[in-house]
């Protein structure tokens, strides 16, 4: 979600540098004195002026952002819910679209004034085969919480979506708010990217706000983006975010302390601003046709691509060394955006790391070198080490080897840590599972002797071993002679 001043008839430059989306856009009506005019912000003794007066009390169904639990007998329904979108649509078809959600703004922020002239936006929202009540909750809470005067339009852009509710059903479901809401489709899959900067082109609105197609705007969340732009043009605001469970929608806080960073244009987030967003169990569906013109896994591609134009050679380490199937994948003609690199006389990585990102290897050091990674076969059975798709923290298990990496992609490295992708290996009384690392770590508690094939954890003294029968993992004393104890790094060669 970023909110984004234009200015009228130039280019869209997209850039993603470390996973932050800055779309630097510069298209808009307003002159450069248009802030200079205005009125700053004023705290005021009773409630702002943007304040909502009465707050229904409502009950039902995760009102008031409580969680909603379901049934036992609605179990095989919302499983399937969750393999088709990533997120427990039976629950969420139960929650009313209008739903109260908990007001998590610091109290301060029920107290200021905001200028009565603000710039006039236009909310873009891309989907692709959402689920009905998650969009259209996210599209209420937009007309339910922000001042209409503010309120261009909403511009929903539908990434070639199949599935029927979101063809005449929805068409005909946005005729109620007369012309505020407008649709508009992709011929073919264009991905999150090129749909945005489309919706961007589009809008008619001097600020463009992108928010994701599963979010909930919180209260009087739009005037604190919109003031500072106001008085200055070149600030992008970005609201706090805030979680939104995707098995029970239990909406809960994630808060972020406010920041300025600076850079061609100045990211300012705003505590004062809140918006939910339902941070899907898993991705959960493909990229078409659009999968089909690269080879290997879309996502890694495009960071690929990310960190060979923006990242020196000495921080693309840090990227290889945890994913280190990103070496073999060809990232395309990047030509251009090395062009316009040279051409805009951009700042070195070291710069951005130096000036904008300074605190990022506080939490996330450079990794030590690996000194084995690939599939991690036990020498019994031959199926490789998994993490078979769950989310951290779960248990671990073995599964066929399929040779594409992703899940069953193991690294080791120098300093005894075992990881997945972001995640770490560990070990408890429970069995082998794989969890979030802890921050401002690298090293980790494993061995692996080649020798022995075996994976010592050095704190318990014990080693990796899969029971015969039950195919459970966990760690057991070390018997260098059994072969269930053993295991093996083997290359990856995907077959893309």
């Amino acid at each position: 979600m970023r909110v984004i001043q234009l200015r009228r008839n130039a280019r869209l430059i997209t850039v993603v540098i470390l996973g932050l989306l800055m779309f630097y856009a510069t298209y808009s009506i307003m002159n450069d004195d248009y802030g200079r005019s205005l009125n700053v912000p004023v705290l005021v003794e009773g409630p702002g002026n943007f304040e909502p007066q009465n707050l229904e009390q409502r009950s039902g169904p995760g009102e008031g952002g409580k969680p909603h639990v379901l049934r036992d007998d609605q179990q095989n329904d919302v499983q399937q819910s969750e393999s088709d979108y990533g997120m427990n649509m039976i629950c969420s078809d139960e929650i009313s679209l209008d739903r109260t959600i908990p007001d998590l703004r610091p109290e301060e922020c029920k107290h200021w004034d905001y200028p009565k002239k603000l710039p006039s936006t236009s909310v873009i929202i891309v989907f692709h085969n959402e689920g009905w009540s998650v969009l259209m909750r996210t599209v209420h809470s937009v007309i339910n919480r922000t001042p209409p005067e503010f309120l261009e339009e909403i511009l929903l852009v539908d990434d070639y979506s199949d599935k029927e509710n979101l063809k005449v059903e929805l068409e005909a479901y946005i005729d109620r708010w007369n012309g505020k809401v407008r649709l508009l489709r992709n011929e073919e899959r264009q991905g999150l990217i090129r749909t945005r900067s489309r919706g961007a082109r589009e809008a008619r609105g001097e600020v463009i706000v992108f928010l994701d197609a599963h979010c909930e705007a919180n209260i009087n969340w739009l005037p604190p983006l919109l003031a500072p732009i106001a008085v200055d043009r070149t600030v992008m605001t970005v609201p706090i975010i805030d979680g939104v469970d995707h098995k029970t929608f239990e909406y809960r806080s994630v808060y972020q302390e406010g920041h300025l960073y600076r850079g061609i244009f100045d990211i300012l987030w705003v505590p004062c601003s809140h918006v939910g967003h339902v941070y899907r169990g898993f991705m959960p569906y493909t990229f078409g046709k659009l999968a089909d013109k690269k080879k290997g896994p879309l996502i890694t591609i495009n960071y690929k691509r990310v960190i060979e134009t923006w990242f020196d050679e000495k921080h693309k380490e840090f990227f290889y060394t945890r994913e280190p199937l990103a070496r073999l994948l060809d990232h395309g003609d990047i030509t251009e955006q090395l062009k316009f690199k040279e051409r805009k006389k951009c700042k070195s990585f070291q710069w951005f790391m130096d000036n904008i990102a300074y605190d990022v290897l506080d939490k996330f050091p450079e990794l030590p070198p690996n000194i084995h990674w690939g599939e991690l076969r036990n020498v019994a059975t031959t199926a490789c080490l998994d993490t078979m798709g769950h989310s951290p923290p779960s248990l671990m298990a073995t599964s066929h080897c399929h040779g594409f990496g992703n899940n069953q992609l193991i690294r080791l490295n120098s300093q005894g840590q075992m990881g997945v992708g972001e995640r770490c290996v560990e070990a408890d009384n429970q069995g082998i599972k794989f969890s979030f690392c802890r921050l401002g770590t690298v090293d980790g508690p494993w061995e692996y002797d080649e020798k022995t094939k075996s994976l010592l954890h050095k704190v318990h003294k014990k080693c990796i071993a899969l029971h015969p029968q039950t195919n459970h993992l966990s760690l057991m004393p070390c018997d260098y002679e059994n072969t269930y104890n053993q295991w093996t790094f083997h290359p990856i060669n995907p077959r893309w």
